[in-house]
């Protein structure tokens, strides 16, 4: 609470108002200030209500240091927690978390694999789009994991970890959720199950591609803003306010666009792959809105934790859906819709057979 008084005003607030203002200070006299003299500063910070978010300032209070150069490093750790101390409270227990999740993603995409591979289908499922692009989100969200997981590890001696690999584990993370977004849009109008276009396709993937990137932005956003844990996750910058208006949009072009695929299928066991496919996604498409519940109503000194444990279990789920769809005994792709034979087919008639259903583009 004592920073919000001085925060905004620090730098020009006088030495006393800032003293006063802190729970603690400590006076570096003049003398420690010649040169080559060290200082090295150990203290204990105890506290028993509530885990706090501490800040420190380091103000010249009328010393002239235009001849002297003075340079400091402050650290912190969490000394009652073992080997997690460089982390704070918010981010402890991460480490095990990405280390399940290595587990799940890894078993999920060896599952996908083999069932897309299994001899006993009538279509070789894995030449398939969908498949591939829920291999890719596999894939990806299997990256994700390994690199947070490195960087926890490399955080955990010394604490500074590496800017680099958490920048890749977000944007794989951020591939594998617009890849669940992707396959969720183009299923619902059923290209690749009964169409072989996508309406205003140009329009459609610019889309696509902007909302990516305001996920990509809101994501790095909350992971590398210093006071990340103390404000809205993710969501709480102009960049996220956009992000999530547009993610409404498309959840409702995808209601409207599933609906009437549902209207004009006749086919039954499409029918019931559109039906569970409708349900499963809506249901999905709920944790978008729900992080930022989530993130208004826990503690700080949790918030951080819990979302990034439902961003990952949503992921993980929509991800296991999207596999017992595709994948599962109610999986629409046939040998009609894998593809492979569509260069052939397409050469032969481009420009009058696109946009006539799949069944009528493939030779009997």
């Amino acid at each position: 609470k004592h920073w919000k008084i001085v925060s905004k005003d620090y730098q020009s607030d006088a030495c006393g108002e800032l003293e006063a203002a802190a729970s603690y200070s400590k006076d570096i006299s003049r003398a420690m200030l010649t040169k080559g003299h060290r200082l090295a500063w150990i203290d204990l910070i105890s506290q028993h209500a509530r885990p706090r978010f501490w800040y420190f300032v380091i103000v010249n209070c009328g010393v002239d240091l235009a001849a002297t150069s003075v340079a400091y490093r402050v650290h912190f750790t969490n000394t009652g927690w073992g080997w997690q101390q460089e982390f704070s409270m918010d981010h402890m227990g991460m480490f095990w978390v990405y280390m399940v999740f290595i587990v799940c993603f890894g078993a999920l995409s060896i599952m996908t694999v083999r069932a897309a591979r299994c001899p006993q289908k009538d279509a070789p499922m894995h030449e398939h789009p969908y498949i591939k692009l829920l291999t890719l989100a596999h894939g990806a969200s299997t990256a994700s994991s390994c690199l947070f997981l490195a960087h926890c590890h490399i955080y955990s001696h010394g604490g500074s970890g590496s800017l680099g690999l958490r920048f890749l584990a977000i944007l794989f993370a951020v591939v594998a959720t617009c890849s669940i977004y992707l396959i969720a849009l183009l299923c619902s109008r059923g290209w690749a199950i009964t169409i072989a276009t996508v309406p205003h396709q140009r329009g459609f993937f610019a889309i696509v591609a902007v909302v990516g990137g305001f996920h990509a932005m809101c994501e790095l956003h909350a992971q590398t803003t210093v006071d990340s844990s103390t404000e809205m996750y993710a969501y709480e910058g102009g960049a996220g306010i956009v992000a999530l208006l547009l993610k409404v949009i498309i959840f409702a072009w995808f209601v409207v666009q599933v609906r009437k695929t549902l209207k004009d299928e006749l086919d039954g066991q499409r029918l019931r792959f559109y039906k569970v496919f409708y349900r499963g996604m809506s249901i999905w498409a709920l944790t978008v809105p729900s992080l930022a519940v989530v993130a208004m109503g826990v503690d700080p000194w949790v918030r951080y934790r819990v979302v990034a444990i439902v961003e990952v279990v949503a992921r993980f789920a929509g991800q296991c859906l999207l596999t017992y769809l595709l994948a599962g005994p109610l999986t629409p792709i046939t040998a009609e819709n894998t593809f492979q034979a569509q260069d052939n087919c397409l050469s032969d008639a481009r420009s009058s057979s696109l946009n006539k259903p799949l069944a009528d583009n493939l030779p009997a």
